[in-house]
């Protein structure tokens, strides 16, 4: 996309407001369907209301390496995570390939086909996988303990991917698919606004392109 380019800056506008009708509708969705934890657990209520506010770091930065670091703090200071990678789908090759890791060395992380391994198979799907046991088995890559994938647009760009959390945190609770749900829904497209950024050379738009765009 060229940063002169009206149609094309327009075309990806029109799209980034149809995912920010469906990132509030995910955020209202994760609201009601935790109401009811919300009541019965204190400890989630503040997870929940933290997470709200240390994700909304996403988007305060244009810059990808930010947004990844942003994302990994969360996974380690708020879910507890302990070996994790966020991976990023490569459309020629259909696969999905590890763009930042923590706690493992990037030569032994998978980079699955679509539809291969559990990890493949859960963008595949489009489903998050949770395997409550993969603390009984310790550490295999082939399995992890949460693959959360993401989606922008309808389709699924990556996905975050959590292989064992810290010792304190030996199981995955219920409340912490809800906080995966709400992290996965602001990670994508967060994203997805930095590469467009650095495609339109880092421009930011003033109020005569905002004029143009929305005219």
């Amino acid at each position: 996309m060229k940063p002169d380019d009206p149609s094309a800056l327009q075309a990806e506008v029109d799209r980034l407001k149809t995912r920010v009708n469906e990132l509030e509708q995910a955020l209202a969705k994760a609201k009601g369907g935790a109401h009811s934890t919300l009541e019965a657990d204190p400890a989630f209520e503040a997870s929940l209301a933290n997470l709200y506010c240390a994700s909304y770091q996403l988007h305060a930065t244009l810059d990808t390496r930010e947004v990844l670091q942003v994302t990994l703090e969360i996974l380690l200071n708020f879910l507890g995570a302990k070996t994790a990678a966020i991976f990023v789908r490569m459309r020629e090759e259909d696969c999905l390939v590890p763009v930042t890791v923590t706690g493992l060395d990037d030569d032994y992380v998978p980079r699955p086909a679509m539809g291969q391994g559990r990890i493949g198979e859960s963008c595949q799907r489009g489903h998050a996988l949770y395997d409550e046991h993969a603390a009984e088995r310790g550490l295999d890559l082939d399995r992890p303990a949460a693959c959360v994938p993401l989606r922008f647009e309808g389709e699924i760009v990556g996905a975050v991917v959590v292989w064992s959390f810290l010792r304190q945190k030996p199981n995955i609770l219920d409340y912490d698919r809800e906080l995966f749900d709400l992290l996965a829904a602001h990670l994508a497209p967060a994203l997805a606004a930095s590469v467009l950024f650095k495609r339109a050379g880092g421009k930011t738009l003033d109020y005569a392109d905002l004029r143009e765009l929305v005219s």
